[in-house]
């Protein structure tokens, strides 16, 4: 059964269930699954980062709430983009891995990378925004292969 902490769960819940029998405009999925930053941040962490735990997310620069990062850890879980899975180390941890469908997000996560340098004052890692600047393609080809070898890790 499924513990509800919030109104935000709520309807988030309902909106994904009304999404897969309704007609979406594809900017309007996108929208509602990368609804806010810390789901953007998750995923920017397990491609660039190689973030897999909850306690790796958790420590952060960014300080995500314990509370936000579970909810949306289960979001994007049931949305299909990552899964949660029994840590080989250790029965009580998780790892979280990207899908095929996680992947596809690598280009999208690049493209808003590469704005928010140019458009705003963002800190990005200068080595990644250089190879990013020097061969966009090729980096993405290169972090959905990182993301797709993980995954069968």
């Amino acid at each position: 059964m499924e513990h509800i902490t919030c109104k935000m769960q709520v309807k988030n819940k309902n909106f994904y269930e009304r999404a897969k029998t309704a007609f979406y405009l594809p900017h309007q999925l996108i929208t509602r699954c990368a609804r806010d930053k810390w789901t953007l941040l998750i995923l920017r962490d397990m491609v660039f980062a190689g973030k897999s735990t909850y306690g790796q997310f958790l420590h952060s620069a960014e300080k995500i709430a314990t509370n936000v990062l579970a909810d949306r850890l289960a979001v994007l879980e049931s949305q299909g983009l990552l899964t949660k899975a029994v840590a080989a180390d250790k029965k009580s941890k998780f790892t979280y891995r990207l899908t095929e469908k996680g992947v596809d997000t690598v280009p999208v996560i690049i493209e808003l990378i590469l704005w928010g340098a140019k458009h705003c004052p963002t800190i990005v890692a200068p080595g990644l925004l250089e190879e990013l600047l020097a061969g966009k393609d090729a980096a993405v080809e290169k972090y959905q292969q990182l993301a797709r070898e993980k995954a069968l890790a």
